[in-house]
């Protein structure tokens, strides 16, 4: 930026007489001199900023320099000048739309008036959506930036920070999408959530040696192609890097927490090497495992075929497979206790895995559309939510006769899964347990089982056949566009009913029940084709009861 200062008032109308040559203007004040698009403000008393530019400058600045301590006002001045449709000159003529902004000799005030600051933070939101800003030079003392202070500045290229910033805020220039070179300060310890996220210019990032924490999707959808961790760095969040096209990842010394998910998304990845004096971590072969090599943390998203996981593993981290959608077989070693959440979510080629009698619990989402076909689950006595939604391939499932529970949405979306034998002991079936399996024929409920969630066999089309216990609850739309279903039988144990548990079955032809007395209901079904049977001498009751009277045939038997 060009700037010039006056000090001497001697000289200043030689000054101005040449300046006035060169098509620029001078402030008579000697506080200030503008240049055709530039300024270079001292602000002697907060407050003063917007006063010191003549209005009919304000439209054609696009440089400025300020020096001073500001007050709100003055910020939100700032904001006023960086928010800019448009750049004119002094006579309307449009200029090349741009605001370059040095702060490097000026101070914050105590609050911010965008959120948040304590003296020596950029405040959140400060110039967030300012799309003429292309260039900002933060002041001297400033020793963080808070959330969302330039996020959404799409036009911005540079950042320069001063070596006392240790912290940037959440979202701090996250969405700056022609952002390409970050300078950061030699304090820096904290990289916040989502900081540089869709940044998808920024290619080099030299992290600072001081840096401690990389936050969730601090890096998220950037253009970094390489990345050097420091040696101080002791956390790395999930989706750290998401999106990126690093191929390698050096683990240093003092790293001590990394996310299951921090490698989600790096697709490129092809190596993680870990230095030896870690305590927390170390490899086996390819892959990065803990200190103890008992927990596998995180195989190579470009692994192929089939992998044999290294014997002495009792667990598979949570996600350390996610998105190995090369991978077509797994083979467990045979003293494994435990799958992690999400382990191999997204293995959309996984066909085939070998799991120990070891095996006890298995974590949500833990094969999240996978190809798996089939699966023994004999020895898992726990099993998280929707561990096989949408594994469409999968047609044949052996279930432990220990379990008391398909949790929610374990099974939605197993399009191919034809029959299911539920465990003996069973005591519930969760919410959209079976959902949308659609191949789905019949299904037999052990006397143990009390509740039948909310959706659970929604919209399972080919099921005709529904065998069920003493049970007492049905969720809403617990069978709901079940097409295939003809005959619907209640137990007389149920007390209640969801809404719209039997709405488009469009095939049914008979529903019973036993209840000398209607139980309340609520659009249970929506077919007008529907025989209602009912126990000889209530048919009055259900007649004219609120609730069942929707149905045009009723008689009993």
């Amino acid at each position: 930026m060009n700037y010039l200062l006056i000090k001497s008032k001697k000289t200043l109308a030689l000054v101005i007489l040449m300046l006035l040559c060169l098509n620029v203007n001078a402030q008579t004040d000697g506080l200030e001199i503008r240049l055709p698009d530039g300024v270079f403000v001292v602000v002697n008393h907060p407050g003063e900023l917007k006063s010191k530019i003549p209005e009919k400058m304000v439209q054609a600045i696009r440089r400025m320099k300020v020096k001073g301590e500001l007050s709100n006002d003055d910020l939100g001045f700032l904001r006023t000048l960086a928010a800019r449709s448009s750049v004119r000159d002094t006579t309307g003529n449009r200029l090349d739309p741009f605001f370059d902004l040095d702060l490097s000799e000026a101070t914050i005030p105590v609050r911010g008036l965008f959120g948040r600051s304590d003296g020596s933070y950029i405040p959140e939101r400060f110039l967030n959506n300012c799309s003429l800003l292309r260039t900002i030079i933060l002041p001297s003392n400033t020793q963080g930036v808070g959330d969302h202070a330039f996020s959404d500045c799409q036009n911005l290229v540079e950042v320069q920070m001063p070596s006392s910033v240790n912290n940037l805020g959440s979202y701090a220039f996250k969405g700056c999408r022609s952002l390409m070179d970050v300078e950061f300060s030699k304090s820096l310890n904290t990289i916040g959530t989502s900081c540089f996220e869709d940044c998808k210019k920024l290619q080099r990032v030299l992290l600072p040696d001081a840096l401690e924490n990389i936050s969730s999707t601090a890096f998220k959808n950037t253009g970094i192609t390489k990345i050097h961790i420091p040696a101080n760095v002791k956390h790395i969040g999930p989706e750290a890097f998401n999106g990126t096209a690093i191929e390698f990842i050096d683990i240093p010394d003092g790293m001590q927490n990394i996310d299951a998910r921090a490698f989600e998304g790096c697709r490129n990845l092809k190596d993680i090497s870990v230095s030896p004096q870690n305590k927390y971590y170390t490899k086996i072969g390819d892959v990065l495992v803990n200190k103890q090599k008992t927990v596998l943390v995180r195989v190579p998203v470009i692994t192929a075929g089939a992998y044999k996981i290294p014997e002495g593993i009792t667990a598979i981290g949570n996600c350390a497979f996610s998105a190995c959608d090369k991978i077509t077989e797994v083979q467990c070693p045979k003293n494994l206790t435990k799958i992690g959440e999400g382990a191999f979510v997204n293995c959309g080629n996984l066909l085939k895995i070998e799991l120990p009698a070891t095996l006890q619990s298995i974590g949500r989402v833990a094969f999240q559309e996978t190809g798996l076909r089939s699966i023994d689950l004999s020895s898992v006595k726990e099993l998280g939510e929707a561990v096989f939604f949408h594994c469409e391939q999968l047609s044949e499932v052996k279930l432990s006769p220990m379990l008391e529970k398909i949790p929610t949405c374990m099974f939605e979306g197993c399009k191919s899964l034809v029959n299911i034998e539920l465990p003996k002991n069973l005591k519930s079936v969760d919410n959209a347990a079976f959902k949308d399996c659609e191949s789905l024929e019949a299904v037999e409920f052990p006397q143990t089982v009390q509740n039948i969630g909310k959706e659970a066999f929604n919209e399972c089309t080919a099921l005709k056949i529904v065998k069920l216990s003493p049970l007492s609850t049905f969720g809403d739309e617990c069978f709901r566009d079940c097409k295939s279903l003809e005959t619907f039988e209640f137990p007389q144990s149920v007390t209640t009913i969801g809404h719209k548990m039997l709405y488009g079955c469009k095939n049914l032809k008979t529903v019973t029940v036993f209840w000398p007395t209607p139980p309340k209901t609520k659009n249970l079904a929506n077919t007008k084709a529907t025989i209602l049977r009912v126990p000889s001498g209530t048919e009055d009751l259900y007649k004219k009861d609120k609730g069942w009277k929707k149905f045009k045939h009723i008689e009993g038997f």
